[in-house]
């Protein structure tokens, strides 16, 4: 709608302004990174993927698997262990199967049960004769700030690592639970870096799984844009390689940072200003967008401050005279980009 009002208005611009629709951002920008092998690159651009403000940052990315092997301790062993559904989520259930000897799981249940109300928000434990089931409740959130969440994974491998069976020890949850007691931000695995433009770096255990006597958890790690993720990765190497885990980096983000002074920025900011008689935000996050992967592009969000946060969220709407505005906001931003 604001390119057709800038069409209809007849304006004389110097740039052409193109409108590209990318098909999926949730589930790993293979559309938009095919626009940028093929098409011309932008010379200024935006997406409107954000809630608030400029982005003039964004952390860069990491996923990162750590397997660990898992022995039978005698009478009982390890069955399943899984949690997660996307590593970007802040997993909010965590189960272990163990199988096994009846009267020892007994014991263990029992042990188990008494424990389990130290969790934050708690868990369940079941038996049901040669099998035993534990669960861990947490609190889901978007990876990128896991301090909103509670970590299912971290809460049951703090149950399962503190209160081993009679007589044996899983090392595998003892272990774990030393290097992702508290995983929010990687202090455990010698990870927590900081820098004054984007803040900390934030890790979130988001998928686990057990396959072929490994215990595998995947991580999903946002850090500073000025920190290098091989130094990232060194550190993790070096704390859980003598502990006998194998790291694998499975995927990597670069990070994102434009000056807030770049003329790219203050041509957004003053069109916000221009149409809402405010100047935006203008901030670092840990998400990631597709300015990713364009040159010359940053998230924008052309709505009004103050607005729910609907995204993604049963009955995501919004009202028209919001809609409104960000029309008009779009196109003095469009205006301003093209001159």
């Amino acid at each position: 709608w604001a390119l057709k009002i800038l069409a209809d208005e007849d304006h004389r611009l110097s740039r052409r302004i193109r409108i590209i629709f990318g098909t999926n951002e949730e589930s790993g920008f293979r559309g938009i990174r095919w626009y940028a092998a093929n098409e011309e690159a932008p010379i200024a651009g935006f997406t409107p993927d954000i809630h608030e403000g400029i982005v003039h940052a964004e952390k860069g990315g990491l996923h990162v698997k750590l397997d660990i092997p898992v022995e039978d301790q005698g009478k009982i062993f390890l069955d399943s262990f899984k949690a997660g559904e996307a590593v970007n989520i802040v997993p909010d259930m965590c189960e272990a199967v163990f199988r096994g000897d009846g009267p020892e799981l007994q014991k263990w249940a029992d042990s188990l049960g008494k424990a389990v109300g130290s969790l934050p928000l708690g868990g369940e434990v079941s038996l049901d004769g040669t099998s035993l089931v534990v669960n861990a409740i947490g609190r889901a959130a978007h990876a990128s700030l896991p301090e909103k969440g509670e970590n299912a994974i971290a809460c049951l491998c703090r149950l399962l690592g503190d209160n081993p069976p009679s007589g044996s020890s899983f090392n595998a949850f003892r272990i774990l639970s030393e290097l992702l007691g508290d995983p929010r931000f990687g202090r455990d695995l010698g990870i927590n870096m900081s820098d004054e433009v984007s803040g900390a770096l934030t890790c979130n255990p988001g998928l686990a799984s057990f396959e072929k006597g490994l215990l595998s958890v995947t991580l999903d790690i946002r850090h500073p844009v000025t920190i290098p993720g091989d130094l990232v990765i060194t550190r993790i190497r070096e704390r859980v390689e003598p502990l006998g885990i194998e790291c694998t980096e499975t995927s990597r983000a670069k990070p994102l940072h434009v000056p807030k002074d770049s003329p790219l920025i203050k041509d957004l900011s003053e069109a916000f200003h221009e149409v809402t008689g405010k100047y935006p935000e203008i901030k670092a996050i840990g998400g990631g967008t597709y300015a990713k992967a364009l040159p010359n592009v940053v998230a924008f969000a052309p709505f009004p401050a103050g607005l729910p946060d609907l995204a993604h969220q049963a009955d995501e709407y919004i009202d028209i005279e919001e809609l409104i505005s960000s029309v008009l906001i779009i196109k003095a931003a469009m205006i301003r980009l093209a001159r």
